[in-house]
């Protein structure tokens, strides 16, 4: 076990751990897609739960990496007896998931329209397994005694210790950064360039390695990485050009980026991956916008009662709207999207 008083070190232990959780729990992300269910189940008063889902199992869905959930509820006029459909993701982590398909019927609140319960009988309510098959490179279905210890495997991995402290590490590394530019954003000196050299020749292997972790056990899909690591490439590809420019100042020297333009794109990169904000993917008629690192330990790590689901949708839909408008191509702080959504008022 880890001394949590030390400083985490990347040995080769460590390394091989690493390597080893991505290369055996890395798997195709799925996608979970809602489904409409087909009448002839809603004018049934009685149907086999199994034979249902059985429509929305497997099939080119599944080829594809998508797994259809049924759903059916009359949002428009819920009245107490109504039949209800619908379905939900359990556990999606590692290369296994569950997900729950329930049937019952609405239950409206007195003094309370706007609110409903659900109720369902413990058989009408069927629970499916699945795990990632890299025989047969796609996603199968699982008896549930297998489940429980392919679940146990992953989340035995999943609470490993030496996950936590790469991650507390890489939370200590994205601060020093932080501190880093602002402090070369109010002096522009050679030292704090040559102080963030540093930083990065000696943390490289957390940067690249907590996101491929972090899409490993689901936390961000595997796209979300992918651009996570491009915009990090492309930090590390600025590194040369500065680093041979940057003998020709002197340590206190000021730095004018009339003169030292790389310096001033080399900063700008930093600043994207180490400023809390999203990635912004320009694909013409449609934009995404991606949480950056430090968003991603601020939107998981505080509590749910202060960051909401909802919330988080509500940036980063302010952040494409946001994009659109000044047609941005890479990069969107975190504080912008925060000032649109509360202005001042004149």
């Amino acid at each position: 076990m880890l001394d949590k008083e030390k400083s985490f070190e990347v040995n080769e232990e460590i390394r091989n751990f690493f390597e080893e959780v991505i290369g055996q729990f890395s798997c195709q992300d799925v996608e979970f897609i809602p489904a409409p269910v087909n009448k002839k189940w809603l004018t049934k008063r009685r149907f086999d739960l199994d034979e249902m889902i059985n429509d929305y199992k497997g099939g080119e869905a599944l080829k594809e990496h998508k797994i259809l959930l049924p759903h059916f509820e009359d949002e428009l006029l819920p009245m107490s007896g109504a039949k209800y459909i619908r379905s939900e993701v359990q556990f999606y982590a590692g290369n296994v998931l569950k997900y729950l398909v329930e049937v019952g019927e609405l239950e409206k609140i007195p003094h309370n329209p706007q609110h409903v319960k659900y109720n369902s009988q413990k058989n009408n309510r069927i629970f499916i397994a699945m795990n990632y098959q890299p025989d047969k490179e796609r996603w199968g279905y699982i008896r549930e005694e297998d489940w429980a210890e392919l679940k146990q495997a992953v989340e035995t991995v999943q609470s490993d210790e030496r996950i936590f402290q790469a991650e507390q590490q890489l939370k200590k590394i994205l601060k020093s950064g932080r501190n880093i530019i602002r402090s070369f954003e109010r002096e522009r000196t050679r030292k704090e360039l040559e102080q963030f050299l540093q930083l990065l020749t000696k943390e490289e292997y957390l940067l690249f390695t907590v996101p491929l972790l972090w899409t490993t056990f689901k936390t961000i899909p595997l796209k979300h990485a992918k651009v996570i690591e491009q915009q990090t490439n492309a930090l590390y590809k600025l590194w040369d050009d500065v680093l041979e420019d940057i003998s020709l100042y002197e340590p206190n020297d000021r730095i004018d980026f009339t003169h030292f333009r790389k310096a001033r794109t080399f900063i700008q990169t930093a600043q994207r991956v180490f400023m809390k904000g999203y990635y912004i993917i320009n694909n013409g008629d449609s934009v995404l916008a991606f949480p950056n690192i430090p968003l991603i330990y601020a939107i998981h790590e505080q509590p749910n009662s202060y960051v909401k689901p909802d919330y988080v949708e509500l940036w980063q839909k302010k952040a494409v709207e946001i994009a659109l408008k000044e047609n941005l191509q890479q990069f969107l702080p975190y504080d912008e999207v925060m000032k649109a959504l509360s202005p001042k008022k004149r």
